[in-house]
């Protein structure tokens, strides 16, 4: 759901991704801004910090979410889409990518939300010293949020994708303050 015009939020997040064939970790963490253009849309930032194995890099992120009024769409779940671009660049490393995809979210109770996303991703990597990589991948995956009250929410999620025919897996967590 959005936020809601003029309201900002700010997250603590934090996110692993497995690496198979090297037996590392990607781990990018850091703060997100949100800002609430009006209340479908939701304007994002982050800055944040990637390690793999003992490279260290920034992470910088922008993007949007545009959620569909319940009025165009006879469903019982919030329907969203989402745009970002995420710029990841270190010493030895450079690494962007473009997601565009949608979330379906439905409240509970209780406070609880849970949602699914379908997201499709376009990535370029470039490592010194090797050939620059870039992929179309599909990423899909499910997600819960606790909205512990109006002004403190927490969210976990695991995302899917396949990168050189094998699949991987994206677990994140984020911390919540309402302004």
């Amino acid at each position: 759901m959005p936020l809601g015009q003029d309201k900002v939020a700010v997250q603590g997040f934090y996110s692993c991704t497995p690496v198979k064939l090297s037996g590392e970790n990607i781990i990018v963490y850091g703060p997100k801004m949100i800002y609430g253009i009006n209340d479908s849309l939701d304007l994002f930032g982050k800055i944040g910090s990637a390690t793999y194995g003992t490279t260290g890099s920034t992470v910088v992120g922008i993007g949007g979410k545009y959620a569909v009024p319940k009025t165009l769409l006879d469903v019982p779940l919030n329907i969203a889409a989402v745009l970002s671009y995420d710029s990841n660049s270190g010493k030895d490393v450079a690494w962007s990518t473009i997601s565009l995809g949608l979330i379906a979210s439905k409240y509970l109770r209780n406070n609880f939300t849970v949602y699914g996303a379908l997201y499709g991703v376009q990535n370029s990597v470039k490592v010194s010293g090797s050939r620059s990589a870039d992929s179309n991948d599909i990423q899909w995956g499910l997600g819960a949020k606790y909205q512990y009250n109006r002004k403190y929410g927490f969210l976990a999620e695991l995302m899917m994708f396949t990168a050189a025919s094998d699949s991987y897996s994206t677990f994140s967590v984020a911390c919540q303050y309402n302004m």
